[in-house]
């Protein structure tokens, strides 16, 4: 077993290789022995070693030892070992490609002052909404009142149908608490529905804390997509784009890329969904601005990717997409808290 141990070591210590393979033909517990000794050469180099279990007897001694120890990966075949030290590899490269196709109004500086202004946990619509507007993303006209005659004054100088909508960090599903009213014309009429909107709310979810309420102008109907971001514990960041609004839990039509992706990767997200045929216009609807949305699926990926780590969820629900522009009408953040002692964002924050 020296031998092996020493060769194990030499291989591993080399700058050339960042993982060993090695093949486990026999359950016994003679070669079970070496397992202490194989997990300590790949903590010390700081490199995992694939154990591939090539005996028939998967269970046998050694194989809950080994699935336990953080050191050793097991795989029940080669061919499964190799395609995953593969997409690890292509998920490095990725990560290390520079977006530059992201959208040019990113102000990273702002976003990073967002990030530590806010606590851990679920923001307020109005609060993740400033992180849309930092990215550039198009949103509603319109703000967050504070009572009845705010509302009602933001109506006024929109001019037009409005969304009165909660603003609370803990009403997540606004619809499913009455915290949502649309196509609320006129001063009065807004004013009233403030009212009616935060009574229904409070009922709801007595406990939860409300910031304000939002008016905002009514966007045309258009197509309706997700977009959610997801910093996942040994993937990293993620994005996943699908058609949104009603038909989101109903079709779950969705693709999912690590995060970040450029333009032509996001398109081809977006072509690659089922029902991608809307994009180009479905009875008598005009064709989208495909590239607008994608823009916004690369910007928000790029967004996750720099973030360390603190933007554990972000999720726009619906992306409205027009012929001429896509809006955010709706969107969620979730922060994950910072490093022990520090306000900065979690893994260094975002980078310049």
């Amino acid at each position: 077993m020296s031998a092996l141990l020493d060769c194990a070591d030499a291989l591993l210590g080399d700058p050339a290789f960042g993982t060993l393979v090695f093949g486990y033909p026999y359950a016994y517990d003679t070669a079970t022995a070496r397992q202490p000794h194989l997990s300590a050469l790949a903590a010390r180099h700081g490199k995992p070693i694939c154990l591939v279990w090539l005996t028939q007897l998967l269970e046998g001694p050694g194989t809950r030892e080994a699935e336990a120890d953080p050191n050793l990966i097991v795989f029940r075949s080669m061919r499964r070992c190799f395609r995953t030290l593969r997409a690890w590899h292509d998920r490095g490269a990725r990560r290390r490609r520079p977006v530059r196709s992201a959208l040019a109004t990113y102000d990273r500086d702002r976003v990073r002052a967002l990030f530590t202004d806010a606590g851990p946990g679920p923001l307020g619509e109005g609060a993740s909404k400033a992180i849309l507007a930092a990215c550039g993303i198009a949103l509603p006209q319109g703000g967050r009142a504070a009572d009845a005659a705010g509302a009602a004054e933001l109506a006024e100088r929109i001019a037009g149908p409005v969304a009165i909508k909660i603003d609370s960090p803990d009403i997540p599903h606004k619809t499913e608490a009455g915290g949502v009213m649309l196509g609320v014309t006129g001063p009065e009429a807004a004013a009233e529905a403030f009212q009616r909107v935060l009574t229904r709310c409070r009922a709801a979810a007595p406990g939860a804390r409300i910031t304000g309420i939002t008016v905002e102008e009514m966007i045309p109907p258009g197509v309706e997509v997700i977009i959610g971001i997801r910093d996942q514990e040994g993937f990293g960041p993620t994005v996943t784009v699908g058609l949104g609004g009603v038909f989101t839990e109903l079709l779950r039509d969705t693709r999912t890329a690590l995060a970040p992706v450029d333009i032509s990767e996001a398109l081809a997200m977006l072509r690659g969904l089922r029902g991608a045929r809307v994009f180009n216009g479905f009875r008598g609807a005009p064709p989208i601005d495909l590239v607008a949305v994608a823009g916004v699926v690369a910007t928000l990926s790029q967004l996750a990717a720099d973030s360390g780590g603190r933007l554990a969820e972000f999720e726009v629900n619906p992306l409205i997409c027009l012929p001429d522009r896509a809006v955010a009408v709706d969107g969620m953040a979730v922060l994950a808290p910072p490093p022990a002692g520090k306000s900065a964002p979690a893994r260094g924050g975002l980078r310049p």
